[in-house]
């Protein structure tokens, strides 16, 4: 038996279909077996001259580089060998700055790429996992061969462009050096909201299990002689000086303990008290009174020009058109490590839950040991801001009927709100400006203009998501100490309004609203119009070439408009040295003949490549 040739195509494709001739086949296709690659194929049609073959399927292949391979023939005991020029791998050419989305498996399984210049090329890829739900955990690896010279390193050189990317602002940027005591005033702000992840998930569930909040205040109001009159019905009255007496909770609307407060600040918009039996009482006014002056002048007109109206039950509750900020260290003793928090049972009547309040309240810890009123006011003006919009999304939500928002997004958007919030000082930059650190943490970190702390909380933890990427995601904690999901879900939304949003404001007011039914990713999808896995997979490519020197990305989407992150994170390894990295994004590189695996990379995660 001999192979005389191969004919068909220059170069056969998985699934194809070729025609083998030679001499001595048999006549019987059945009788006849090929393999190619050592992968059997199947034979349709055979004379003794001619053996018509349909090459195995992609899928049925090892992925192979384009290149011969050896066809083998065997009939009747004796065997002939060729080889056949077989292409299985997807072929990519890609000119420096386009980019491909593969998002299922029978693109992404196996692919090669070609330079399209001829040079030696670098790429950059995101491997995702599109699963909505953090837990549920996929690995993968990643084989590789490369064909025709040595490959530039990816990792190397990703960490060269960052340096020459921050290298004016970290030369720029430098500061006086940070005390211990300034540097642990950074952590606490970076960390005062770790313990949000599970009261969230407390407030979905009572919202879920118990009866809309406006249909039981429309009931009370039908009925004057319901068991509770309403605390907010009175504040009209409210004096500075004035004691009343409020309930504190967290845990659950019946575990409540009194508290007995003193106004301090009652202004147009945010009536602002004081625990009076903190040890402190009374050295304070004037920071709290600061911040009542502030909400009024610059947080509620914020609120309500792009997130939405933290008074949207007012009406119903028989309110005074304001709501109220109660400073107390029940906060400290029952929710360490939390700066503030809002809870639900506060917007339902006291018929419906005892201990209610009846107001749109939030609560705000008192300072650390050893803080002074100045430091703590410096940390919290923007907590007030981010309180605040929770209360906007619970009484929006709750005055429609509405389920409250899944934790990572509610968290996500109250993030973008202090972001608004810190554009509305001095050198921070507009909408989609690309805004680097000398524009805005730089005088955050070093007190330069007396601003509070804003953009430090989202970029600090940034830095610390990039480094471990892959083991984290932005839909939520991954262990009691990751805090981490704030900072990327901010970024995540940042990026989807950056790119899907006509008016910002409009915008995120329509995702804290929600609607429809549905929240999260889902929420997302419906908004941008896009599908989840081709959000995840353009802002993860983003996160990894956004500001690249010389690389422009011929796709829009892979860019961070309003952030100049490299330069940032700069500006932090700059402020902190060791503690921070210049390039902290986790890349693994992969070039020559390799391998590498990811053991466990989380719902709506990536990795980087």
């Amino acid at each position: 038996m001999t192979v005389s040739g191969v004919s068909g195509a220059d170069t056969a494709r998985a699934g194809s279909i070729v025609i083998i001739n030679g001499a001595g086949f048999a006549t019987g296709p059945f009788d006849n077996s090929v393999s190619v690659g050592g992968v059997t194929a199947q034979v349709l049609a055979a004379t003794s001259t001619q053996l018509q073959v349909r090459l195995p399927v992609t899928a049925a292949m090892p992925c192979l580089a384009t290149g011969p391979q050896p066809l083998r023939i065997t009939s009747a005991g004796r065997s002939a060998e060729t080889s056949l020029l077989l292409r299985v791998a997807r072929r990519i050419s890609l000119a420096k700055g386009e980019s491909l989305n593969l998002l299922d498996a029978e693109d992404s399984w196996c692919h090669e790429y070609v330079s399209a210049d001829g040079e030696p090329a670098r790429y950059a890829m995101a491997v995702i996992n599109t699963d909505r739900t953090l837990g549920n955990a996929a690995g993968f690896q990643v084989r590789a061969s490369s064909v025709g010279g040595s490959m530039p390193s990816v990792a190397s050189g990703m960490q060269a462009d960052a340096n020459a990317a921050g290298k004016a602002t970290a030369q720029s940027s430098t500061g006086p050096v940070l005390s211990p005591r300034a540097r642990t005033a950074l952590d606490q702000a970076r960390s005062a909201n770790a313990a949000h992840h599970e009261h969230l998930e407390r407030e979905q569930a009572r919202i879920a299990s118990t009866q809309p909040a406006a249909n039981l205040w429309r009931a009370q109001r039908r009925d004057p002689g319901t068991v509770g009159a309403s605390v907010a019905s009175t504040a009209n009255g409210i004096a500075e000086g004035q004691m009343v007496a409020r309930f504190g909770m967290y845990h659950s609307c019946a575990d409540a303990a009194p508290i007995n407060a003193r106004v301090i600040y009652a202004g147009s918009r945010i009536v602002v008290l004081e625990d009076a039996a903190w040890q402190r009482a009374g050295s304070m006014d004037a920071e709290l009174r600061a911040i009542g002056e502030e909400f009024d002048a610059v947080m509620f007109p914020l609120l309500i020009a792009n997130v939405g109206n933290p008074l949207a039950l007012d009406a119903l509750m028989n309110g005074d058109g304001r709501i109220t900020m109660l400073m107390s260290d029940y906060v400290n003793r029952t929710a360490p490590g939390t700066a503030g928090y809002v809870t639900t049972c506060n917007l339902y009547p006291r018929s419906t839950f005892a201990n209610s309040n009846e107001d749109e309240l939030f609560y705000v810890r008192t300072p650390h040991a050893g803080e002074s009123p100045t430091a703590w006011r410096r940390t919290m003006r923007s907590t007030v801001l981010h309180e605040a919009k929770h209360l906007v999304s619970f009484a929006e939500r709750m005055s429609r009927g509405e389920g409250l928002e899944v934790p990572w997004l509610e968290e996500s958007t109250a993030r973008i709100a202090e972001e608004l919030y810190a554009r509305t000082f001095a050198n921070n930059s507009a909408w989609k400006s690309n805004t680097g650190w000398g524009e805005s943490v730089q005088c955050e970190v070093y007190e330069c203009d007396g601003r509070p702390l804003m953009m430090w909380k989202h970029i600090s933890v940034l830095h610390d998501f990039m480094a471990g990427a892959d083991t984290l995601t932005p839909l939520g904690r991954v262990s009691n100490s990751d805090h981490t999901w704030y900072a990327s879900g901010w970024s995540l939304v940042r990026w989807v309004i950056d790119h899907y949003a006509v008016n910002e404001g409009a915008f995120l007011r329509d995702l804290v609203r929600g609607g429809a039914g549905v929240s999260g990713v889902e929420l997302l999808e419906a908004r941008t119009g896009r599908p989840a896995a081709e959000l995840l997979a353009e802002w993860s490519l983003a996160t990894m070439v956004d500001d690249r020197p010389g690389f422009t990305p011929a796709r829009a989407t892979l860019s961070m408009p309003s952030w100049n992150v490299p330069q940032l994170m700069a500006g932090l390894a700059s402020a902190f040295g060791t503690r921070y990295q210049v390039s902290p994004l986790k890349v693994r590189e992969l070039g020559g003949n390799a391998q590498l695996s990811v053991p466990q990379l989380r719902g709506f995660a990536a990795s980087h490549v």
